[in-house]
């Protein structure tokens, strides 16, 4: 070996047990670190869930029976539809035309004083509603029509009232024990908010102005999440504020803005005709928001739950097409009612067909 041999195998044998000794330090802290990442990760899941679970959403803690699993699906997946209409109402903006239109905002110098922050608190106590399990509320229960229930329309003809009947154990409106809604078989027939929003998208490419114009009909975009949404604003809990009554016209007597389900404010659908029909579709809710909510006949927009929703939808679809849904125009079109496929009459736009309703 030479007179380097020994010092080379000792300096071998040193630089050997160093860089082992280095892999050895490196292999312990990345398993340390390793581990502490996993327990980081851990607690931030267990955290997760413990925040998830404090902020379940109505499609997670209502009571679901009398349904076939793919109805269920259907139901919670309106229900997370319904939760971004009331989102996008939480905090109505009443210079807009959306609150306009539907709210009758523009007649607002009319109001009484408190009718404002009441209608604030109704569109944020909705939103909460649906979002998480609210303290102290019972747990709503959801049930599917079986036999023909007597406040469900017939689903084997086009009907035009609510698909989901809204119902409380209590006689009394400060009673907020139990609510309960049942879904009827016409809600199942009816199409998802996704749809209706891509087959606008899709008219709106379009180069016919027809079908822009159709496009950005509200008519057209009816929806379960809609209708979730409407039902929402039926429970005394979300609406209690506008039940407490206002001043009617110069009798001054105080009666209720809003009445338990199935009232719905009523309009005559031509001047004097003496022909009234109930609100539920855009161009009566249009109609009825032009009356002041002190004239004698009536609560006008802010006793029409179906007001609220509409308003709801109209400010979400204007959000996301980033254009105002302004048909039907009530003050120059004949009375009409939601358009559905399959009714006579052109299509939105031609070309479209409805994707698979979302799963949830």
């Amino acid at each position: 070996m030479g007179r380097w041999g020994p010092i080379f195998s000792v300096t071998g044998c040193a630089f050997y047990l160093l860089i082992c000794s280095i892999f050895f330090c490196y292999g312990v802290s990345s398993q340390k670190t390793r581990s502490a990442n996993r327990n980081s990760n851990t607690k931030s899941r267990q955290g997760s869930t413990t925040a998830n679970a404090a902020a379940r959403s109505l499609d997670q803690y209502a009571e679901i029976s009398d349904c076939t699993a793919k109805r269920i699906k259907f139901i919670k997946y309106a229900i997370l539809e319904a939760k971004s209409l009331l989102e996008a109402a939480r905090a109505p903006d009443y210079g807009h035309m959306p609150a306009q239109e539907y709210l009758g905002a523009q007649l607002r110098q009319a109001w009484e004083p408190t009718y404002e922050s009441k209608l604030n608190e109704v569109f944020k106590t909705a939103a909460d509603f649906i979002s998480s399990k609210i303290e102290g509320l019972p747990t709503p229960e959801i049930y599917c029509e079986r036999s023909q229930h007597p406040l469900c329309p017939d689903p084997r003809r086009i009907s035009y009232d609510d698909p989901i009947v809204v119902q409380h154990s209590g006689v009394d409106d400060n009673d907020m024990a139990g609510v309960s809604f049942t879904i009827c078989k016409a809600f199942f027939r009816k199409r998802s908010l996704k749809n209706t929003l891509g087959q606008a998208r899709f008219c709106l490419r379009s180069n016919d102005t027809w079908h822009h114009q159709k496009a950005l009909d509200l008519d057209f975009h009816e929806n379960r999440g809609l209708w979730f949404a409407h039902a929402i604003f039926h429970t005394r809990f979300v609406t209690k504020g506008m039940v407490e009554g206002f001043h009617q016209g110069s009798f001054k007597k105080r009666r209720k803005m809003i009445y338990e389900w199935p009232h719905h404010d009523s309009v005559e659908t031509e001047y004097n005709s003496n022909h009234w029909t109930l609100v539920v579709n855009p161009w009566t809710a249009k109609k009825l928001a032009l009356n002041y909510p002190t004239d004698a006949d009536g609560a006008a927009a802010l006793g029409s739950p179906t007001n609220y929703a509409l308003y709801a939808l109209a400010q979400y679809v204007m959000e996301q097409l980033g254009d105002y849904p302004y048909g039907p125009r009530h003050y120059s079109e004949p009375y009409r009612d939601f358009y559905r496929p399959g009714d006579a009459g052109e299509p939105m736009c031609p070309g479209w067909r409805d994707r698979p309703d979302p799963q949830y």
